[in-house]
């Protein structure tokens, strides 16, 4: 390629050694996890571990975080109320239930159907409103690879009822109750909430 003879031969390659770093370092910078929501995240008081997803795509910033709560077993009852405290305010938080994988077993809808296991999330904010309200039986919700982190299995959502957008410095009361069945013995499963972290 001949260099326009508007420029020398000598400011055509400096504007490739500028340009061209630029460039790479745009693009290969995406794979590169940042913690661009520590400080918020220190702010969080509550159960469970919280995450920093965040990362950068070319030259932006993709901020995200996610909570995995205590495991259990899939096959007992479970009631637990958690209180959650400066939730970083970011536009729609999911919840999911996650499920232990089963040797692919969860691969054949028919092996979902069989499932009697029933799951109710509500998240009340500190003056008692209701912004999420999820009771599905898990056969009725959708089912999609977990997060990389936490066990192998299966995370569980309802595409209407499963999001909501927490706010700054507030505090929010999180009651879970799961009806497992005979089909989830000897499975564990966790709590997940998952806010931003993709494009």
């Amino acid at each position: 390629m001949t260099p326009n003879k508007k420029f020398s031969r000598s400011t055509y390659y400096i504007i490739l050694i500028i340009v061209v770093p630029i460039i790479f370092f745009g693009i290969f910078g995406a794979v590169a996890k940042h913690p661009y929501m520590k400080k918020e995240i220190a702010l969080y008081s509550g159960p469970g571990d919280i995450k920093d997803i965040s990362f950068r795509f070319l030259f932006f910033p993709v901020k995200g975080y996610n909570i995995t709560f205590p495991y259990f077993d899939l096959s007992r009852q479970k009631s637990e109320t958690y209180k959650l405290t400066g939730l970083p305010a970011k536009k729609q938080a999911g919840i999911y239930l996650v499920v232990e994988e089963k040797e692919n077993y969860w691969d054949k809808d028919e092996n979902k159907a069989r499932l009697k296991a029933k799951v109710e999330f509500i998240i009340k904010d500190s003056k008692g409103k209701i912004v999420l309200h999820v009771n599905d039986y898990l056969k009725d919700m959708i089912w999609m690879t977990p997060p990389e982190t936490g066990l192998a299995g299966r995370a569980l959502y309802n595409m209407d009822t499963s999001f909501f957008n927490p706010k700054k410095n507030e505090t929010y009361k999180l009651s879970m109750k799961f009806s497992p069945d005979e089909n989830l013995d000897s499975l564990q499963g966790y709590v997940f909430i998952e806010c931003g972290g993709s494009i």
